[in-house]
């Protein structure tokens, strides 16, 4: 996340709706990701990562947060609220013995809807697929390169946190996530339907 203006804090700390829809705009595509990441698969076909991010970003506005001179703070705030999110769903449907979520099939319709009402559906279902591609990349990752990559790209963390809790030095952390980058692109560049990737 790009440092904030001083006047952009403040406009946040005063509630300006323009202020909040910006930022909220800007921080939907990695919230989006990030919440694809870390959702259960067994509940993807009962829970679309939009809708977590969009109560997510409800509860940032609702909640009027001082972002901090560079986003740190809103950044540390969104990955704990979303934490908190993933875990009241997986307590509901996971641990609720209703219904089997083995016997539900995937939902084609969830990835035609708008992701907000300033998005068309047709450009809502490309992000929903480049987003998609983007986590299969991923997941074909090592462990450590795709851990480097969501805790430094996707969460925001220093490289000192991202060292602490990869257990290695800052030097091989800054290595690692070049490595990483290159393969993700290697990989996002196999799975990405043609013209979507330069």
């Amino acid at each position: 996340m790009r440092p904030f203006l001083q006047e952009e804090r403040s406009a946040l700390q005063r509630g300006e709706r323009p202020e909040w829809e910006r930022l909220c705009t800007e921080l939907r595509p990695r919230l989006e990701l990030l919440a694809r990441l870390r959702l259960d698969r067994r509940l993807s076909t009962r829970v679309d990562p939009e809708d977590l991010v969009q109560e997510l970003l409800l509860q940032l506005v609702g909640r009027q947060l001082d972002p901090g001179p560079s986003g740190e703070h809103l950044m540390a705030w969104l990955r704990t609220a979303l934490d908190h999110l993933l875990v009241d769903l997986h307590r509901r449907h996971v641990g609720a013995a209703k219904r089997s979520l083995d016997r539900e099939g995937p939902l084609d319709a969830l990835h035609a809807r708008a992701a907000s009402a300033h998005t068309t559906p047709t450009l809502a279902a490309r992000r929903a697929e480049r987003s998609r591609d983007l986590v299969a990349a991923l997941e074909r990752m090592p462990a450590d390169q795709r851990g480097v990559i969501v805790h430094r790209l996707l969460e925001e963390r220093s490289v000192r946190e991202t060292a602490q809790l990869l257990d290695r030095s800052e030097g091989a952390v800054s290595v690692l996530l070049n490595r990483a980058l290159r393969k993700l692109r290697d990989l996002y560049r196999g799975s990405a339907p043609t013209g979507l990737v330069s």
